[in-house]
């Protein structure tokens, strides 16, 4: 099947407050948990980059760096220079997620059509594993350069009329989930290392 996405970016902007410390750096198995994520995208996509003001996070993934163009303004920031990089449609994952499932990340990458296709989790949605076209880019800068409160993104998901990969679609490849887990306290580390 051809694959349409050829573009990745891995998010590592944050303030990593909770977790107390560099949530792109901690080390999982031999190697920094970027890293771990830069070799599961790697077969999958010729173009990757990492949004992040920290060189030190990019080179440990051995990837190019690029600066958030909306410093401080969360995740619709980073995928907003992401997108504004690349110029094509873009997978767009957080730099806290262990378990990735490369077969779901290239179904994703195989199935985009539209402006975003975003899985939806047990509860929730997952924005920051997800697939989003550069045509969202004038929606995402309204709302990054207003002065009131960012919406919340499920609402500008909807305005962009996002696509959803339901959660019986993602377990097909991954039973448990398990893809989307992410770090963001040392608890969380500690239990998704020690869960079976």
């Amino acid at each position: 099947m051809t694959q349409i996405v050829r573009c990745a970016a891995i998010l590592a902007g944050g303030k990593s407050s909770r977790m107390g410390r560099e949530k792109a750096l901690l080390p999982f198995g031999n190697e920094p948990l970027i890293a771990r994520i830069a070799g599961v995208l790697a077969p999958i996509f010729p173009q990757i980059c990492v949004v992040t003001p920290k060189t030190e996070i990019a080179e440990a993934a051995y990837l190019p760096m690029i600066s958030d163009s909306f410093p401080n303004r969360g995740p619709l920031g980073g995928i907003h220079t992401a997108l504004g990089h690349f110029e094509a449609p873009t997978f767009v994952l957080a730099c806290d997620m262990p378990f990735l499932n490369a077969d779901f990340i290239r179904f994703l990458a195989q199935n985009f059509n539209g402006s975003a296709l975003v899985p939806q989790n047990e509860g929730g949605f997952e924005p920051l594993h997800a697939v989003y076209a550069p045509q969202n880019l004038p929606i995402f800068e309204s709302h990054l350069r207003g002065n009131g409160k960012m919406p919340p993104l499920r609402r500008i998901l909807e305005e962009i009329e996002a696509q959803w990969v339901s959660v019986e679609v993602a377990r097909r490849f991954d039973p448990t989930l398990r893809c989307f887990s992410n770090w963001n306290t040392p608890q969380d580390a500690a239990n998704l290392i020690n869960s079976p």
